[in-house]
Parts: C-alpha cells; sequence; structure tokens
C-alpha cells in the first residue's frame, strides 16, 4: 500500500503538506491585502507605534507615494509626489483634449479627479481613488463663475482649476473637507488677496493662471500656517525652507512668466519628493508609485506626443 493511502484509494494529504498549504494560503491573502492596502497598513502601525511610545517604522519612508502636483514652465516638467494621501490606486492621461471621456472612465472605475493641469499643450488628469465622491466638470472660454456658484448651492467645491488651450477646465467635488470657499481673478498675482483671505481663516486650496488673469480658490480646511513664492526659476531653495519648517507643498503651478509655490501645515501628507525634467516624467511617476501600486490604468505610451 502507498504510503499515505488508504485501501479504498482516497489520497490523504501528509499533516506537514497541508499546514504548508494553509500557510501559503494565508500568506498569500495577507500579502494581497498589504500590497492593496499598504498606506493603510502603515498608518495603523504608525499610530499603534505613536500610542505605545515606540519608534515610528522605518517603512514609513519608503511609503508608496502619489502625484500631488504638475506643472511646466521654463522648459521643464515639475511633479510633487506625496505619501499620507491615503488614495489606494491613481492614474493619469496626458491629451491634447481637454480628458473627458477618461473622467468618466475614472468614475465608472470608481475614482476621483485629484489634480487637473494644463502642462506644454496637453491636459493632464490624475484620478484616485479617494471615496467615490460626487464630482462634475466643466469647460469654457470665459472663466466659470455661474458653474461655481451652481455646484456651491449643490454641496460641492472647487477642487480643480486651470486654464489651457483658450479654455477653462473646473472640476467640482463633495467630500473635499473644505469649509466655506471665496474666489477672485486679478490681472497681478493677488498676495492682498491671499493676506485678505488668510485674515478671514481661509488658505490657498487653488491658484492658476490663463487667458490674462491669476484665478485664486480660497477654503476654509484643516490647512495652516501657509508660506508662498514666486520665482523666475524653479523654487528649490524655498521648498527646502518650508520642508525644514515642517511644511508640505500643497500647490505649485507656473504662469505670467513665474512659478507659484504654496506650502502649508496641517495638510496631513507625510513623505515628499519632487522632480524636474525636460521630458514628461513618466519613470519618475512609477517610481514615486512604488511596486505596491497596480499599473496604472491609462498610460502616456497610447499618445503620439514629442515630450
Amino acid at each position: 500500500m502507498v504510503p499515505g493511502s488508504s485501501p479504498g484509494g482516497t489520497t490523504k494529504t501528509p499533516l506537514s503538506c497541508l499546514a504548508l498549504r494553509v500557510f501559503y494560503y494565508y500568506q498569500a491573502r495577507i500579502y494581497y491585502f498589504y500590497v492593496v492596502h499598504k498606506n493603510l497598513v502603515i498608518k495603523l502601525i504608525t499610530v499603534v507605534c505613536l500610542t505605545l511610545g515606540y519608534t515610528t517604522p522605518q517603512a514609513l519612508a519608503q511609503e508608496s507615494k502619489d502625484i500631488t502636483s504638475l506643472a511646466y514652465g521654463n522648459g521643464q516638467w515639475a511633479l510633487v509626489m506625496s505619501s499620507g494621501t491615503g488614495y489606494e490606486t491613481q492614474g493619469y492621461k496626458l491629451n491634447p483634449s481637454f480628458p473627458s471621456d477618461k473622467i468618466s472612465d475614472g468614475w465608472d472605475k470608481k475614482q476621483d479627479v485629484t489634480l487637473l493641469s494644463y502642462c506644454n499643450g496637453s491636459w493632464m488628469v490624475v484620478m484616485s481613488a479617494d471615496g467615490d465622491n460626487a464630482q462634475s466638470w466643466k469647460t469654457s472660454r470665459d472663466f466659470p463663475k455661474n458653474k461655481i456658484q451652481e455646484e456651491w448651492d449643490n454641496g460641492k467645491d472647487v477642487v480643480a482649476l486651470d486654464y489651457g488651450g483658450g479654455l477653462w477646465g473646473l472640476v467640482m467635488s463633495s467630500g473635499s473637507g473644505y469649509g466655506l470657499q471665496t474666489w477672485v481673478t486679478s490681472g497681478n498675482f493677488p498676495q492682498d488677496d491671499i493676506s485678505e483671505g488668510w485674515d478671514e481663516g481661509k488658505d490657498i486650496t487653488s491658484i492658476s493662471y490663463g487667458n490674462g488673469v491669476w484665478a485664486l480658490v480660497m477654503s476654509e480646511s484643516d490647512l495652516h500656517s501657509q508660506k508662498w513664492w514666486t520665482r523666475s526659476y524653479f523654487p528649490e531653495d524655498q521648498i527646502k525652507e518650508g520642508w525644514d519648517e515642517g511644511r508640505k507643498i500643497t500647490s505649485l503651478t507656473y504662469g505670467d512668466g513665474v512659478w507659484v509655490l504654496v506650502m502649508s501645515k496641517g495638510s496631513g501628507l507625510h513623505s515628499q519628493q519632487w522632480w524636474t525634467r525636460s521630458n514628461f516624467p513618466k519613470d519618475e511617476i512609477k517610481e514615486g508609485w512604488g511596486a505596491s501600486r497596480p499599473d496604472s490604468p491609462w498610460f502616456i505610451d497610447d499618445l503620439d506626443l514629442p515630450y
């Protein structure tokens, strides 16, 4: 009789093999959960460590990052990626036309627009798994003040605003966490409007330039202790200064010949990294996402663009 078999022919699995199968099964399940929910796992571990007085794990420094800013100016792309966003997945699309179809595809995948930027002749949309909020978008040749008011009345807030190709692109969303919002357009950089907004308890949540005007949106939010800089060159030293003071990059844009950098406390972001490149920083995005990010649902590869 063959060892491990009964006379009736039914194969029995040795206990050691069964234990190994169970071990590998649960190991695979645990690994899958960790890969998909890595940021959440690290946050939970960090909270426990801080509560018990232990040192935060080194894994936090290696936490995967998400796209939080992308701009183009002076012949270079500037990318900012941050950990601590809370997004589980993220995808992007770069297209010369406004990416309305890709926004709809993202919504079908339960993803929200978390960044909209016009860069070097193309619209860049970034969509992230961010709670399946109710969103709407609008493009118009004139500044979309009526659409903003309409969506404010529907309980949405401005979460993305930029200008390119002769159009303003606007995205508004529920679930932003913002309180009251205000907007202003100005032919000059709106430094007085920023100071007035700060005095009213609001912070910069969007700033962009297009069609000869600056568009500033300020909101009641968890952000605080903001600083801003305008520079004709990329503000590398100012970023370091802000980081040294405990601030994070919450906005980086280029317009009217200057880089505009906004850094804040209270963003909830962890580590950040930035790159400047002459070509679109596709490889840097993949590097920031890390191995724990599944492949983006959309790729730059399917566009014949000279970047």
